[in-house]
């Protein structure tokens, strides 16, 4: 109850540093905003260049036009989060004729109410496991980055074999894609888009590398452009990827990246790629008498699987204070119990990139909850 002030008062942080030469000179510049939690406006030697609205998303806006060469300020002034949400509710209602339920929480829980207004993470208003603690602020990384061509800013992976269940051999044939997001900062942007693999051990199997002319241009937004980019990977090449209890958990790192032929620029990411199918089965338990229900259980690589598991929620009730090694040990934890599959709750966060890069070599398939 002390510390329930703070997330009913709005909060400014603010900072100076400086722009060199060197950086004010690229074609763009913009503001890498990762996790800002939740409501906040942005602003650049007092010129306003964006807000937030989202703790889940990553904001990047475009910076240039306010910056000078040498001292600069930042100031991210935050509105209080339980304030807003209760606005958000009685605008709604008054906007719509109808409220957004439920009107409060549930009283035990003694936390805030009006949670569902705001595009938060739900337990940070109390929950029936933790206390009542509406932050705001930075919680996730904050940078500038100056760009003349193109940069990578996400990578998704695509495996798609060439039979319903695939083994390890040669009839198996995997296509893996990778779909390569840019951020653009020309409109005339060519270069070269590479994917290989480059796991340790793998230098006498390694499938040669797949390189591809890409022509890019820039909208204005941040992901301006996406790119797929193809290589085939022979079964014999590639040991499946199992769930703990049911074989090895077997991974290869692929590297993207990318070269533009207009400057000395280059960018690249590396992912894990597990190449295994997961189906969800939803038959009917009995054809004749439809009232009994469906099934409901996966196969993986075309193997029933027994799922045993565990209810993720938040690590920590302050996310930012969430650690590798604390991500790890549970997830060693939850390997030690033999669980071969964890559900992420939908009231708390979209976990961090490092939570699914842990869980994938020790074991587990990931069941979503939605988060709100």
């Amino acid at each position: 109850m002390e510390s329930k002030w703070v997330g009913r008062v709005n909060w400014t942080f603010s900072r100076r540093f400086t722009i060199k030469e060197p950086l004010f000179s690229k074609r763009k510049i913009v503001l890498v905003c990762e996790g800002l939690d939740t409501i906040s406006d942005i602003f650049i030697n007092d010129i306003f260049i964006g807000s937030s609205k989202n703790m889940f998303v990553r904001y990047i806006f475009d910076i240039k036009a306010a910056l000078t060469v040498g001292t600069n300020t930042i100031k991210i002034a935050f509105t209080s989060p339980v304030e807003y949400a209760s606005k958000e509710y009685t605008n709604h209602e008054e906007a719509f004729g109808y409220p957004v339920t439920p009107p409060n929480l549930v009283r035990e829980y003694r936390g805030e109410d009006k949670a569902q207004m705001i595009r938060k993470m739900q337990a940070s208003f109390s929950w029936d496991w933790g206390p009542s603690y509406a932050s705001s602020g930075i919680w996730k990384n904050i940078y500038i980055e100056g760009i003349d061509t193109a940069v990578i800013r996400d990578v998704l992976i695509f495996t798609t074999p060439n039979k319903p269940i695939p083994d390890e051999t040669a009839e198996t044939e995997w296509a893996l894609t990778a779909r390569v997001y840019f951020d653009v900062a020309r409109n005339d942007e060519r270069g070269t888009l590479t994917l290989r693999r480059i796991s340790p051990g793998m230098s006498n199997s390694n499938p040669h590398p797949v390189r591809t002319t890409v022509s890019l241009s820039s909208r204005g937004g941040s992901d301006d452009e996406s790119q797929d980019i193809v290589i085939i990977i022979p079964g014999n090449h590639a040991k499946l990827w199992w769930p703990n209890g049911y074989g090895d958990q077997n991974l290869y790192t692929y590297e993207i990246s990318y070269v533009s032929r207009t400057s000395e620029e280059t960018s690249s990411q590396r992912v894990q790629v597990g190449f295994r199918t997961v189906n969800l089965v939803q038959d009917l338990v009995n054809e004749e008498k439809p009232q009994w229900g469906r099934e409901f259980y996966f196969k993986v690589n075309g193997m029933k699987m027994y799922s045993k598991g565990s209810n993720s929620i938040p690590i920590h009730v302050l996310p930012e204070k969430v650690t590798r090694d604390m991500t790890k040990w549970l997830l060693k934890s939850a390997k030690e119990l033999n669980s071969n599959m964890i559900r992420v709750w939908g009231g708390g966060i979209y976990e961090s990139d490092y939570f699914y890069e842990a869980s994938y070599p020790s074991y587990v398939c990931m069941y979503l909850f939605v988060t709100f």
